[in-house]
């Protein structure tokens, strides 16, 4: 357990790495865990005219921040508490969709400017890590345990495929 500890945290360093080295790219980046705070930005339109900066927080406040991402010193505008637990990891789709994913087994979905989810995806998901949406709109999610990377098409709550390892 202890090497499984060590290897998220190591993986969350490079993470946030690439996410930094990726902050003006159109690309959004995939989630992160451990003791490192995620976040991901939004320039889609939505109710707070602007980019958005979404900051996942596992720690004592199990929730996610929302701020203005073009504000200098930004204050939060928003908090999302409502279907989370534990959150490790957040990913965009390209309509704004917010998707996080919840250490306690379940990606919680939310839509453009809203704080509560919309879904709740727990088939094929076992202790979830990471998330990421591709060209086409699938959403692809890493597990810890069970099956290492589980897809789903863009609105489906049911697994595509699995990829085992």
């Amino acid at each position: 357990m202890e090497n499984l500890e060590f290897g998220r945290n190591a993986l969350s360093a490079c993470v946030a790495v690439a996410m930094l080295s990726a902050c003006g790219g159109s690309q959004p980046p995939i989630g992160a865990t451990g003791a490192m705070p995620q976040s991901v930005t939004e320039s889609a339109n939505n109710a707070h005219s602007g980019p958005l900066l979404y900051v996942s927080n596992d720690g004592e406040a199990h929730n996610v921040t929302v701020y203005r991402a073009d504000a200098k010193d930004p204050s939060p505008i928003e908090t999302i508490s409502s279907g989370l637990d534990f959150p490790v990891g957040m990913c965009l789709d390209g309509r704004g969709t917010l998707y996080v994913v919840d250490d306690d087994g379940w990606v919680a979905e939310y839509p453009a400017g809203k704080t509560k989810p919309s879904k709740m995806i727990t088939k094929g998901i076992d202790t979830p890590a990471f998330c990421a949406i591709d060209s086409k709109g699938n959403l692809w999610v890493t597990n810890i345990y069970g099956p290492n990377v589980t897809e789903y098409l863009p609105g489906s709550t049911k697994p595509l495929c699995f990829s085992i390892a």
